[in-house]
């Protein structure tokens, strides 16, 4: 039954809901900050909360970045400009989404003018059933949907054949509420949604469930893809409290010169605006005026250093802390980072001497290549079935190399090729990486025939070139 498959759908839905936001805040930048004490919170919260050091979303581009199409179809021309357009954005938005979250869905539905239309949906906005007789295949698909206009939450259920629909009768949300999905788990509460006037059942004859499931690493058929920014994440909080370290040092260090210089803070919330130590500090002040022996001299800070004591002595020197240890911790932290999820540590360092090239670049480059073609062979199907319900070709997509060589590494080994017999022809299509060379054939067997006729006329007047 249909309201039985909407139960077990969001039976944990809510939990997966919880860990996909986990991962968008990360990637965005919203990252979960831990305080040791509430007194720590009180005094370095406000300067700790804008602190961060985002890597995430660079573990992210350096899989997405590898991952392009090379062709859709054998015969691109063929294809409709606008139709190339939008399947290339959309394979950016899943590729992207998949990385991050692990899954990501296309649901094809039919557009205004009948034609099928494919829809990107995130990780969290699809529940999808695999048929447990055909694992290959979607037995169906729930979306849970929150009605912003009545207010009300609803859920469309798509099957083979059709898509039925549905609303839970409970309350009306009051606004700014959002609905907890883990409580609407009474099947009989699930009853047909027809208040927008259409049918509660529609047809359709795509011959199968319209959603795509793309998934990166997965265990098998049922199970959800993996993050590949999942063991970053501890690593990430590791950085911001390094981060957040320094700079409370740094602010530590400062206060008791504030107290020395007479400094007085202009932001609110500071213990230094707080009245009962404005009382203190004055009396502390006035104390020491009546006490001075010498004349109190202006601090020149190109000229002396500062220090302080509570008794006769001996005398402490307020020495700065020593950054250099948080900083090598912070760069252990990237390169960390890149160890555990496979990426070279250049992706998260811009500085260009870090960066080899040649055969160097490519072996660093092993794994992260090693896993974007795993994924590509992975998806290659799922796209393929895309293409189908688009009404397109059953040809699976053609993939870039995500780790081509260049143009004159293609160069040297054409060479090498030709020292070992290959035709000329061969040689070309292994430089130009095309099946077309038929007009590169022409130029090079013209250039051939020229070289040849100069060397005839050369031998003719008595004379070999010396280019020769």
């Amino acid at each position: 039954m249909p309201a039985e498959d909407i139960v077990q759908a969001l039976t944990g839905y809510t939990e997966r809901v919880a860990a996909t936001q986990t991962l968008r805040d990360y990637y965005t930048g919203r990252h979960q900050l831990r305080f040791a004490t509430h007194d720590f919170e009180a005094k370095y919260g406000d300067i700790v909360r804008s602190l961060r050091e985002n890597l995430i979303p660079g573990v992210v581009a350096a899989y997405a970045d590898k991952t392009h199409v090379e062709a859709w179809s054998a015969d691109d021309e063929a294809l409709d400009t606008a139709v190339l357009e939008g399947l290339d954005r959309l394979h950016a938005r899943v590729t992207r989404e998949k990385y991050l979250t692990g899954s990501a869905f296309v649901l094809v539905w039919p557009g205004p003018d009948g034609s099928p239309q494919p829809h990107f949906h995130r990780s969290h906005e699809l529940i999808p059933t695999v048929d447990p007789m055909r694992q290959g295949r979607l037995l169906h698909v729930v979306k849970p949907i929150f009605d912003r206009q009545e207010r009300l939450p609803r859920a469309n259920i798509y099957y083979p054949d059709r898509v039925e629909r549905f609303v839970y009768e409970t309350p009306r949300l009051g606004k700014g509420e959002r609905p907890d999905w883990g409580r609407y788990m009474r099947p009989e509460a699930w009853v047909p949604y027809t208040i927008d006037g259409e049918p509660d059942v529609i047809r359709h004859s795509m011959g199968d469930v319209p959603v795509l499931w793309f998934k990166h690493d997965d265990d098998g058929p049922e199970s959800w893809g993996r993050s590949v920014i999942a063991e970053a994440i501890p690593l990430q909080d590791a950085l911001n409290t390094s981060i957040a370290q320094m700079v409370v040092l740094g602010e530590a260090y400062a206060r008791p010169f504030w107290y020395l210089l007479n400094y007085k803070a202009a932001q609110d919330g500071s213990f230094l605006s707080d009245p009962a130590f404005a009382r203190a500090l004055a009396a502390a002040q006035t104390q020491a005026a009546e006490t001075a022996s010498v004349e109190q001299a202006r601090f020149d800070p190109t000229q002396g250093s500062i220090f302080a004591t509570d008794a006769a002595g001996p005398f402490g020197q307020l020495d700065p802390p020593d950054m250099t240890r948080l900083l090598q911790v912070q760069d252990g932290i990237a390169l960390k980072i890149a160890r555990v999820t496979g990426i070279p540590p250049f992706y998260l360092s811009q500085s260009p001497s870090d960066i080899p090239s040649g055969e160097a670049l490519r072996k660093l480059q092993v794994r992260i290549d090693t896993s974007v073609r795993t994924a590509n062979k992975e998806s290659a199907p799922v796209w393929r079935g895309l293409k189908l319900l688009l009404g397109m070709d059953d040809a699976p997509p053609v993939f870039a190399d995500p780790n081509p060589s260049t143009r004159a590494e293609r160069i040297d080994e054409a060479k090498a090729m030709r020292d070992l017999g290959y035709s000329l022809e061969d040689c070309l299509r292994h430089v130009e990486q095309t099946k077309d060379v038929s007009e590169l054939l022409s130029r090079a067997e013209e250039a051939q025939a020229r070289s040849t006729e100069a060397l005839g006329r050369s031998l003719a007047a008595g004379r070999i070139p010396a280019s020769y």
